[in-house]
């Protein structure tokens, strides 16, 4: 009897240790797994004349109130995963915006480089721009243009497949294009979610896997 319940136990422990080899692996694999259901990365949070920022119910909330300026961004105190990034990966979010009816609104993603920042935007009307702006020549390019046929009554999944100074770019997991970065992405140095001026997003979440 006393061997049959040791046998037991070393199985429980093999199973154990399976499970949580399985996990690791999981997590290990993902650069970066937010979902919103705490700030423990630092996102910020605050309410100004300019813009209402609030992590609630699973979701990032970014609503922009400054009419004076194209758009509010955000992002978080912390950085570190964009230190060290590998040569492919692919950064994933899922945003809806709350102000269909209006023509002009945008959101989406920011990349930036120490001279160059590139932005991910994607219009009510459908419209999706990958624009290119450096900062030493102040000059704006358009690397990707395409006019959209989904719902914007929904969340978009917005997902950039990286392999270095190349990009792929889907929309709800289907392909709109491709187009060359100026700088290898190991040099981002920030990363923001933005949406147009008297707008606001709800974000889901944001992940950066490894591919």
């Amino acid at each position: 009897m006393k061997t049959d319940k040791l046998f037991k136990s070393f199985l429980v422990l093999i199973v154990i240790n399976l499970l949580n080899s399985c996990i690791s692996n999981k997590e290990d694999n993902y650069i970066l797994y937010e979902e919103f259901e705490t700030n423990e990365i630092g996102w910020i949070e605050e309410q100004t004349d300019f813009h209402f920022l609030e992590i609630k119910n699973g979701e990032y909330y970014i609503h922009s109130k400054d009419t004076s300026s194209a758009r509010s961004s955000s992002g978080s105190k912390a950085d570190w995963y964009l230190y060290g990034l590998p040569k492919q990966y692919e950064i994933k979010t899922s945003i809806k915006t709350s102000d269909i009816s209006k023509e002009k609104t945008h959101f989406g993603l920011i990349l930036y480089s120490p001279t160059i920042e590139y932005l991910f935007i994607i219009y009510t009307n459908g419209d999706l721009i990958v624009s290119e702006y450096d900062y030493n020549s102040e000059k704006y390019k358009n690397l990707l243009a395409k006019n959209l046929e989904i719902s914007l009554s929904d969340p978009i999944e917005l997902s950039i497949i990286i392999n270095d100074m190349e990009f792929i770019m889907k929309i709800n997991d289907k392909k709109i294009g491709n187009g060359t970065f100026k700088t290898k992405t190991s040099s981002w140095n920030d990363l923001r979610l933005f949406t147009s001026s008297e707008s606001a997003i709800l974000v889901d979440y944001l992940k950066i896997k490894r591919q």
